[in-house]
Parts: structure tokens; sequence; C-alpha cells
């Protein structure tokens, strides 16, 4: 029943094409494009472990004003530079260090958080993969 139910994550985008650039190209994700899913305008992110994102275009596309997408991550320092070589910075917020990671926040991992090309929050955590049921690093 619904407890043995997959949970997908779901946001829009202001375009299709940004979007399987960024989470394909850029971040290395597997991007399954409209045609692969079925949906004109659609998309599907798969990191590993089997975790997915629904992503649609829309035409009045608001960026979200929180986190759409957390990846657990091994060593996000290592992940902050890998981003940096791509052309991706972490967003500098009021308890992030200088190089956008949060480090020693009460009650935080560490953590860095980006903006996808449509301004949607995507955030990088180093954390025990237990947070994803055992779920691999993505």
């Amino acid at each position: 029943m619904i407890s043995e139910s997959t949970a997908v994550a779901t946001f829009s985008t202001d375009s299709i094409d940004d979007a399987i650039a960024f989470y394909g190209t850029t971040l290395g994700l597997q991007v399954l494009g409209p045609d692969t899913v079925g949906v004109e305008d659609a998309m599907v992110v798969r990191a590993a472990g089997g975790t997915a994102a629904f992503i649609y275009l829309k035409d009045d596309h608001v960026p979200a004003t929180h986190t759409v997408l957390t990846l657990l991550v091994d060593d996000l320092d290592a992940v902050v530079a890998e981003l940096g070589r791509a052309g991706v910075k972490p967003e500098l917020l009021e308890w992030t260090d200088e190089q956008g990671i949060a480090r020693g926040v009460e009650g935080m991992p560490p953590s860095a958080w980006v903006k996808d090309p449509a301004g949607n929050w995507v955030c990088f955590t180093e954390a025990d993969m237990a947070l994803a049921g055992g779920a691999a690093a993505a």
C-alpha cells in the first residue's frame, strides 16, 4: 500500500533543456528526457540509490524559495570543488563560510546550496547515508 510506495520529488522549471544540461551534464546525474519519460515538457532525474525527481516545464515558473532536492555526499569539500570547476558556485548565506559551506551549524550536517538554471535551490549535504535509508551517496 502507501507504506511501500516510492517517493519522487517534484518541482518546476522554466526550461527543460537547461534542466537537462544542469542535472545531467553539470551534476552528472542520470536524466530521462521527455521522449523516455513519455510526458511532453518533463524529465526525470535519478540519483544513486534509486531516488528520483520529476521536473516539469511551467510557463509561469517561479523559483522555489526552499530546497527542492538534497543530494547526500561523502566529501562535501570535494563536491564543492567539482562544482566550481563546472562553473557552479555555492550560494553565500549568513551561516556559510567563504566557500559557501555551512559548517558547525547546530543540528545541521555540513551543507552547501546552489541554484539550478531556473533558480530552484539544490542542497549538497555531507551526511550519514542512514538519512536516506541506507541509499548510496548521490
